[in-house]
């Protein structure tokens, strides 16, 4: 069954919202558009295919804000004891702040990867038997530290 086309207004919509969320998928259900047809414009359109592109960077820009916020400002989040939330003295909730180490290093790692990439090297032989080779560091023409 044949889609009606998408109109130019759809399409903007389309670009604004995965500048957002950066999800294809949920971009098209949120505006009843056909994913497909969508992807089908974007490979004969180079300037939607670059619009797209543009998009999907301003959403990745967010999520590496919202990872650095959470690594390094933390949230907050409810402190329960015996399935009760926390209350201060004047019976206001009880928040603790809350950081990601693992957010922190995976920055660090892409920020610093001659210092703090972790490579794995895999090799195997005919007979089944694997041997894992952990190294620690990689220096930028690939040699071990």
């Amino acid at each position: 069954m044949a889609h009606p086309p998408i109109p130019p207004e759809k399409i903007r919509e389309f670009l604004s919202l995965l500048a957002d969320i950066g999800n294809v998928s949920k971009c098209c259900e949120a505006l009843n558009i056909c994913r497909q047809d969508l992807y089908i414009k974007r490979e004969k359109n180079k300037t939607l295919a670059k619009q797209w592109d543009v998009a999907k960077k301003a959403s990745i820009a967010r999520l590496e804000d919202e990872a650095w916020r959470r690594a390094f400002e933390g949230i907050k989040k409810p402190l329960f004891y015996k399935g009760e939330q926390v209350k201060d003295k004047d019976g206001n909730p009880y928040f603790e702040r809350v950081y990601s180490d693992t957010l922190m290093m995976h920055r660090l790692n892409a920020e610093r990867p001659d210092k703090y990439h972790y490579r794995q090297q895999v090799d195997a032989n005919v007979n089944g038997e694997i041997t894992v080779k952990v190294v620690k560091f990689a220096d930028k023409e690939g040699g071990e530290k």
